[in-house]
């Protein structure tokens, strides 16, 4: 939208660190400002001090001299006073904005460790075991899948008879064994078994 009065001047906020940096330089720009403007007024006192005979009378212009050198020292002075009080006032400034910048460190220290400290909604802890069993037994069920046999030929039980039924037949008809069933199982000693082994090894 078109102003009469101009484009409106936005302010935009300053970085607090960038403000501190800002204010520390001219401060220190200052200090050096006032230690050079003291020097030259120690320096124009010394030369009106030299130029001037104790006890005696001064010509014109070595009195003139002198009368400017005391002008300038005092300029000089005044000069360094004035940015004394400059410095003085940044320096507040700084200080204040430096305490500024603590504090808001302090409450983000303090909204970042209640944050931390809250407790989770016992529901939404509900939700995720109940997330969690469901997903155990997915995967409980698909190992199961996983695991059976692709095309199986025979069950297992009738693997087994046909397993005893070839130890069998690998024995001396002297020797052979029905096959055990549950109903006449019966379990060999240690003796039947060495004396079978020794057969089987023709011994």
């Amino acid at each position: 939208m078109f102003n009469l009065f101009g484009k409106s001047k936005i302010k935009k906020a300053t970085d607090p660190q960038s403000a501190i940096r800002g204010l520390q330089s001219t401060i220190d720009t200052l200090v050096k400002r006032e230690c050079h403007l003291t020097k030259e007024a120690d320096k124009a006192r010394v030369k009106a001090l030299e130029s001037a005979t104790h006890g005696k009378s001064l010509d014109p212009s070595t009195k003139t001299r002198a009368i400017a050198l005391i002008r300038k020292s005092k300029l000089y002075r005044k000069q360094a006073k004035s940015i004394t009080g400059q410095i003085e006032n940044l320096e507040q400034q700084l200080f204040a904005l430096q305490q500024t910048v603590t504090v808001r460190h302090t409450m983000e220290a303090l909204r970042a460790g209640k944050a931390a400290m809250s407790t989770p909604n016992p529901d939404d802890v509900a939700e995720l075991m109940d997330d969690l069993a469901d997903a155990v037994n997915v995967t409980d069920e698909i190992s199961d899948i996983l695991g059976q046999s692709i095309g199986q030929i025979a069950s297992d039980d009738e693997l087994e008879l046909e397993l005893e039924a070839m130890d069998i037949e690998g024995l001396p008809i002297a020797t052979r064994k029905p096959i055990t069933t549950p109903n006449n199982l019966v379990a060999l000693t240690a003796e039947e078994e060495l004396a079978e082994l020794e057969v089987m090894m023709g011994i």
